[in-house]
């Protein structure tokens, strides 16, 4: 058994507590609950502020990329009116040289009308040029044989006719010579009608060409006029989307701009109310110590009851432990044992350590009396440094199940609590340690609780601490 100090010796007798002090005691327990209550409720108002800061930042990188996207929609949006007015002026400009290709499809075509009806002129004066030839030729046959005649008479007439038979022979040397020059002319006629002809032929297929591309120009022109109509359309279209653009971008970086506000408020709202929970909390911690401190100076309060019932349950557990030790059910070091291994299929998470077979046998009936001791006690059980809860109340130390919620309030054995609460109590060093606070029940129901631990001492070395939780008298 453990030869350090017993705290409960420091109570002073019923006899000799002075009721004023009580009363100050009761009025300061009261005041570090009322604290504990509205520092419960800034915890909980920081939490939600957290998350609203956690939603204002994702919003606002939402706001951002947002604003990102908008830029670049606007970027889009602007390319491609400035493409759709290029394609529109290109499509006006096209429109043009169709018109005036047309118009000069269409002069072609005259022109080469013109060049058959001139072509087909000629051709008549063509004809009647051969014609004309043919009756040259006619009066040449006809002059040739009238100088025949004239030749054949002037050989009868003698040396009279000869001078005449001279020109008789000229005559008919000139009608040769006609007649010559008329089958040249015939020659040339025939190869002139063919050339003419050709070029009759050559017009016409021109002309009917012409006529095919003025059909197809004009149809061309009217897709064109289709096309630049829905180019202007687009372009127009173009025009008002980046316009729109222009005012989402607008829009989207004020709304960012504010989220940015908004999210700093938040901020600084949460930082602001972290410090005074940090302010109350401490001062809720200073409220408890001084009850603590009134108590173990003898005024009998609520609070002292309690804290005389730990300290002799302590006391009770330091023995049991020191005895398993003198017995050699138990190694001090088993004690210490802190390499906790997951217990498989758990949900939460329980663990085993050399320790928790010992503490399962030797704690239930300490921890068993002193939760049985008193209506408003809600549990008693020991932990270690680190917050492993190794046995606790028959209560809360039923067998897990299948729903993870209804594990995590009926099996509370075993687990690690690394809470504030319960790694103070572990950790403290103090002869009582008093912890107000609010515990939720679940659906919106909060009790406030009192959590005294006293440290639990094995061969020494500070082992951990019993913790003994109760409601506050407004709750109870």
């Amino acid at each position: 058994m453990s030869s350090r100090p017993d705290p409960a010796d420091s109570f002073a007798s019923p006899e000799t507590s002075e009721p004023a002090e009580a009363s100050r005691s009761d009025a300061l327990s009261a005041f570090g609950v009322s604290m504990a209550d509205v520092s419960g409720l800034i915890d909980e108002t920081s939490q939600a502020i957290l998350g609203l800061k956690d939603a204002f930042a994702a919003l606002g990188q939402d706001a951002e990329q947002t604003l990102g996207q908008s830029r670049s929609i606007l970027s889009v949006t602007e390319e491609t009116e400035t493409h759709a007015r290029s394609a529109a002026s290109a499509m006006a400009e096209a429109q043009g040289a169709l018109n005036r290709t047309g118009e000069d499809i269409s002069t072609l075509v005259s022109t080469v009308s013109a060049m058959q009806d001139q072509v087909r002129v000629l051709l008549d004066a063509l004809n009647r040029v051969g014609d004309m030839s043919d009756a040259i030729e006619r009066i040449a046959s006809q002059t040739n044989l009238l100088a025949l005649n004239a030749t054949i008479e002037a050989a009868r007439a003698g040396e009279a006719g000869r001078g005449f038979a001279v020109v008789a022979g000229e005559v008919k040397a000139l009608a040769g010579e006609t007649a010559n020059a008329t089958l040249t002319i015939q020659g040339l006629l025939t190869e002139i009608r063919g050339e003419s002809d050709a070029l009759v032929n050559l017009g016409r297929t021109a002309a009917g060409a012409g006529d095919q591309v003025s059909e197809s120009t004009t149809q061309l022109s009217a897709l064109v006029n289709g096309m630049s109509d829905s180019v202007s359309g687009m372009s127009a279209s173009s025009a008002a989307a980046a316009s729109d653009a222009r005012a989402i971008q607008d829009r989207t970086a004020d709304l960012t701009s504010k989220v940015r506000d908004l999210n700093s408020v938040v901020s600084r709202s949460s930082e602001a109310l972290d410090q005074s929970a940090s302010r109350i909390s401490t001062t809720v911690d200073e409220a408890d110590a001084m009850v603590v401190r009134a108590a173990m100076s003898g005024a009998q309060t609520r609070d002292s009851a309690f804290i005389r019932t730990l300290l002799d349950a302590r006391a009770k557990i330091e023995t049991a432990f020191s005895e398993a030790i003198a017995n050699a059910e138990a190694q001090l070091e088993d004690f210490f044992d802190d390499r906790y291994r997951p217990i498989e299929g758990t949900n939460p998470q329980q663990f085993m350590t050399r320790f928790t077979p010992i503490t399962d046998r030797l704690l239930p009936p300490i921890q068993e009396a002193v939760a049985e001791s008193h209506p408003d006690i809600v549990f008693c059980a020991a932990v270690d440094q680190n917050g492993y809860l190794p046995t606790h109340n028959l209560k809360f130390s039923r067998p897990q199940g299948d729903d993870p919620d209804w594990n995590a309030a009926h099996c509370r054995n075993r687990r690690i609590f690394n809470d504030r609460v319960g790694l103070r109590a572990g950790q403290n060093t103090e002869p009582v340690l008093l912890q107000t606070y609010r515990r939720d029940m679940g659906a919106g129901r909060f009790v406030m609780m009192k959590d005294i631990s006293a440290p639990i001492h094995i061969g020494g070395r500070h082992w951990g601490g019993l913790r003994l939780a109760y409601l506050s008298e407004a709750s109870a």
